[in-house]
């Protein structure tokens, strides 16, 4: 069984110049890091789709019909049951996004107890459980995987478990004490997850059940939760597959110039460190043992050049269900600005290719850039699970709510000009922001009153909505000595008529000091994500979003359905660019117009090729760019 969770286990941690991460109040985590998840209309479903390909489907259920399952929980503990369908949502203190699994609109399981224990929390061993009425025949497959797609948050006293039964009537009674070792059927679907641990949503669990429903004429596979006062766990898509004799499979790979486990997406040229921490995670999940076993690492620039390779060492062989890790640190070459990726690949004697050899290999994109900083994601990869967090996340967070992304600045000197923040849609403009810098031992000890520097209150307007991205500068640079600083956006929604949301990247797990929330009634927490709030290394001036030489004007139509015409004027002569992207920043189009002479200019976009959904057009010139809205209807 694995989970890609549990792989920041691997690497080593480091101390920033003031602040040792792991001393500084990292038990408060966060309860109440309810999250609202944002959609892009070009998002793909994730890769576990291609094991349809790969291996044989014995059994498939992808809760369409809740009639295939039977729910139940224990009455003499509680009264919680799970809940099978479309059109669910967590509710209670601290709700969590629902799980972004391959068919999760025709319905999902869903066990919530959060809303169950609700604000106080309840005290109730709560023990609750589903499973499938219709016996599964393995008969002719001795050798058999329990696949599933997962999503989960942990709070303290608590465990998922999968159960395996050949009678439907062995069933062991749980709680988070029982030791599963003990009993062949039970399986921790978590095991070892500490509270508040990242998981990726959603996470691909498999489990191999051959010992105990290999070759079987009937088999009940149980889903049981137990535990005082969770979050929530989701279950989608479970499926039963022929196991495969030879399949390595790369579970996770990390990249963290720092050394901490933080992984940025963009990294200034100047902040890198002479080396960096690679490392990952693999399973043996096939039948036989893998001998010649060795983990290769290659980042390759825009252009396919490989910029640098690193290889573990070949380990003689890994049984069947064993894992190998792999960290090191490799000296950096010169990397110019400019996107750059990362594959993790496995490879043994039996398995150098072939039909399992697709999960095998992970990519992982990151950006050197000359001036701007960014803990998250959005825009680097393909694909990024983003969801959002606001004032009106939180009782009492109206008003005074912090969110901060956490920054390590390594230089003699680290001038900092200001903060872009990323905005959700449902931001309501008339609401007000103060951009601020904080050092990292003070928030860790729940000082946030005394930030180094801080800009003057700038209000939400619409055209910021619209753009979905807002930037604030202080009123000089400043020079930051070595250190982890935190930077902080502070929301004031007057009482909360016009909330402010800030768009919260959970596509990379984050060790959880990596970004904080403070809620002015109560205190500050970790949230292992990434808030969307970078540094701008940069003056005004360089990174203008707003040109005084040129004026963009309305696209028409809008909405637009095959192709649309932008109008804008140049004050002066100036190289332009139009430039198309969704509401994740991804360049789905780019018109390089050249060089133009002052005037008004229109051009016709071709649309054919995007999806409907929300979409941002820019015209990029010599001094800056300018940025409006439209949509995209089919």
């Amino acid at each position: 069984m694995y989970t890609s969770a549990f792989a920041f286990v691997l690497f080593t941690s480091s101390l920033f110049a003031q602040a040792n991460l792991s001393s500084h109040k990292m038990e408060r985590i966060d309860k109440g890091a309810a999250q609202t998840i944002v959609k892009s209309s070009k998002a793909e479903k994730p890769a576990p789709e291609l094991n349809k390909d790969a291996q044989v489907e014995l059994w498939a259920d992808d809760f369409s019909d809740p009639s295939t399952w039977l729910i139940e929980h224990d009455e003499t503990a509680c009264s919680l049951d799970w809940e099978i369908g479309t059109g669910l949502s967590c509710g209670g203190f601290a709700p969590i996004v629902n799980i972004n699994s391959t068919t999760s609109e025709n319905g999902f399981a869903m066990i919530d107890s959060d809303e169950y224990g609700g604000e106080t929390g309840g005290s109730e061993v709560e023990d609750c459980w589903f499973t499938n009425v219709t016996a599964i025949d393995l008969t002719d497959n001795p050798n058999v995987i329990l696949e599933f797609q997962s999503f989960y948050r942990k709070w303290t006293y608590e465990e998922c478990y999968v159960v395996i039964s050949t009678n439907n009537t062995d069933w062991p009674e749980l709680d988070p004490d029982y030791d599963a070792e003990s009993n062949p059927n039970v399986f921790r679907v978590w095991p070892g997850m500490g509270t508040q641990d990242p998981v990726t949503n959603p996470t691909v669990k498999r489990i191999d059940i051959s010992a105990v429903a290999g070759g079987q004429s009937t088999v009940w596979i149980r889903f049981n939760w137990t535990g005082t006062w969770g979050y929530a766990w989701f279950i989608d898509d479970v499926r039963v597959l022929e196991q495969a004799a030879n399949d390595m499979t790369m579970e996770y790979g990390v990249i963290s110039h720092t050394g901490t486990g933080d992984e940025y997406g963009r990294v200034p040229a100047d902040q890198l460190y002479p080396q960096i921490n690679l490392g990952a995670l693999t399973t043996n999940f096939g039948y036989d043992a893998q001998t010649d076993v060795i983990i290769d690492i290659v980042i390759e620039d825009d252009g396919a050049n490989e910029m640098l390779s690193t290889s573990s060492d070949v380990e003689p062989a890994v049984a069947p269900t064993d894992t190998l890790t792999f960290s090191t640190d490799v000296d950096l070459p010169v990397l110019l600005p400019g996107l750059y990726t990362t594959s993790f690949t496995v490879t043994s004697a039996e398995e150098q290719d072939g039909e399992q050899f697709f999960n095998n290999v992970v990519l992982r994109n990151f950006e050197i850039t000359t001036d701007l900083y960014s803990l998250d994601v959005i825009g680097v990869e393909e694909n990024p699970n983003v969801g959002s967090l606001g004032t009106n996340s939180f009782t009492d967070a109206e008003d005074g709510f912090f969110m901060m992304t956490l920054y390590d600045l390594n230089q003699d000197e680290n001038m900092v000009y200001g903060l872009e923040i990323l905005l959700d849609g449902n931001t309501v403009p008339g609401g007000t922001i103060i951009a601020h810098i904080l050092d990292s031992t003070d928030v860790y000890n729940d000082n946030i009153d005394n930030p180094i520097v801080s800009s003057d209150e700038v209000e939400i307007t619409q055209e910021m909505v619209d753009a979905g991205v807002v930037r604030v500068y202080f009123d000089q640079g400043e020079n930051l000595s070595p250190n982890g600083y935190l930077a902080g956006v502070e929301m004031f929604s007057n009482g909360g008529a016009n909330d402010i949301r800030i768009l919260n990247d959970v596509t990379v797990p984050q060790p959880p000091w990596s970004s904080v929330i403070f809620i002015p009634a109560d205190q500050t927490y970790t949230n292992p994500n990434a808030a969307a709030i970078r540094l701008l290394m940069s003056p005004a001036s360089s990174v203008s979003e707003i040109s005084n030489e040129a004026v963009l004007g309305n696209v028409a139509p809008n909405p637009a359905h095959d192709r649309t015409t932008v109008s804008f004027e140049l004050l002066s002569s100036q190289n332009v660019s139009i430039v198309l992207t969704d509401m994740l920043g991804k360049v789905v189009l780019e018109e390089k117009l050249g060089n133009l002479a002052p005037g008004s200019y229109s051009r016709v976009i071709e649309l054919s090729g995007l999806n409907a959904g929300s979409y941002h057009y820019s015209i990029v010139t010599d001094n800056g760019s300018l940025t409006k809205a439209m949509q995209i209807i089919k």
